[in-house]
């Protein structure tokens, strides 16, 4: 067969096929398929794709009236877009707006932490008027994929990205033959609770670091708990105080304290404190911040998530106090996080394996090495 004529085939049947695709009769697709491969001699596959092909510059609406039958198909022959969409009807659209006003109520936290957060409150959550959540929308947060809330919050995720830049870390060149090098952590060490790493936060905007408050981030590697003070400089002083007030509040025991190549944490007077505490204290390389990768982490995910990038001075000191204490325990207590359990390399590809959402409080009560009195 030539082939025009097979083309002409092609164009007095694509108008009933289209039909049979927008009423969704498989009878009729199949039965149109069955004869132009039979007609043509063509693969059953290729059938398919060039109906399919020839159809897409039409609407549903199109098929059902009579400009298709009287106009055939799209002369050139070329895609377009189309009116029927093929799959699974759309399930969960109608929990868009209501998931974007709980990820922003919750800080804008990542989809498979607030699954976690909304599954484990959702009475309260569903009970929450500003939220406007129906009957219905419970149900479906029951059972919502955090791929399918990740692809729901991308639009809002993409209008409220954050950005900033913080580089104010001092090197220290003294007690770098006192403090023992730490390269890494192993998945082993990772397992228990008590290693903490240490770093300091500037909030001096865009501006100089003078005269602007400062915060002092603790993370343990192990459960991810972490505390949060606010200084007033970053003093050896005021540093040492904030340790103080955290260690006398811990909820379980501190054994070893991670710290940076900063000046404010490499020096003598630190030293001494964490040896009148008995604590174990490890530095990073100079230059290697992905060795302190867990307390950079809730740098962002924590206190600058919270505070962002503006700068704040002396008189802000009583607000960002009391916004911390509320701010941790609502963090250590309710948000959940995900833990990297296993990491493998295969050719181009990184493959990592994550633990089930948990929150800290979670973590800390499922470690076998915290104290029971502790626990209670």
């Amino acid at each position: 067969m030539a082939r025009s004529s097979v083309d002409d085939l092609f164009r007095a049947r694509a108008a009933e096929y289209g039909k049979a695709v927008v009423r969704r009769n498989k009878k009729e697709k199949t039965r149109i398929i069955d004869d132009l491969t039979q007609d043509t001699g063509y693969n059953r596959k290729y059938v398919i794709h060039k109906l399919s092909k020839m159809i897409l510059t039409y609407t549903a609406k199109d098929f059902m009236g009579e400009s298709v039958t009287k106009a055939g198909v799209r002369r050139d022959g070329k895609a377009g877009s189309v009116g029927y969409h093929r799959g699974r009807p759309a399930k969960y659209s109608p929990l868009r707006e209501p998931l974007e006003r709980i990820w922003e109520y919750f800080d804008r936290i990542s989809p498979q932490r607030l699954i976690k957060l909304i599954r484990d409150n959702i009475t309260e959550i569903a009970g929450y008027k500003p939220f406007r959540i129906n009957g219905q929308c419970t149900q479906l947060l029951m059972s919502v994929s955090s791929a399918t809330v990740s692809r729901l919050l991308r639009r809002a995720r993409d209008k409220y990205k954050i950005r900033g830049v913080s580089t104010t870390t001092s090197p220290g060149d003294s007690l770098n033959k006192l403090i023992d090098v730490r390269v890494y952590y192993s998945f082993e060490d990772r397992e228990y609770a008590g290693t903490f790493q240490v770093d300091t936060v500037c909030h001096c905007g865009s501006g100089e670091p003078a005269n602007c408050l400062w915060t002092l981030t603790l993370t343990d590697i192990a459960t991810g708990f972490t505390f949060i003070r606010v200084l007033r400089q970053k003093t050896q002083r005021c540093i040492l105080e904030a340790l103080e007030d955290i260690w006398n509040e811990k909820p379980y025991p501190i054994l070893e304290l991670h710290i940076d190549n900063g000046g404010e944490l490499k020096n003598y007077g630190f030293l001494q404190w964490c040896n009148r505490h008995g604590l174990r204290v490890t530095r990073s390389r100079s230059y290697h911040k992905n060795e302190n990768s867990f307390v950079e982490n809730k740098n962002y995910s924590v206190v600058r998530a919270c505070v962002g990038y503006f700068r704040y001075e002396q008189n802000a000191y009583s607000v960002m106090e009391d916004l911390y204490w509320d701010w941790q325990w609502l963090v250590n207590l309710y948000y959940p996080s995900v833990k990297l359990l296993s990491k493998e390399r295969i050719g181009a590809r990184t493959y990592k394996t994550y633990d089930e959402p948990l929150t800290p409080y979670e973590r800390v009560m499922k470690d076998t090495l915290v104290p029971q009195e502790d626990k209670e």
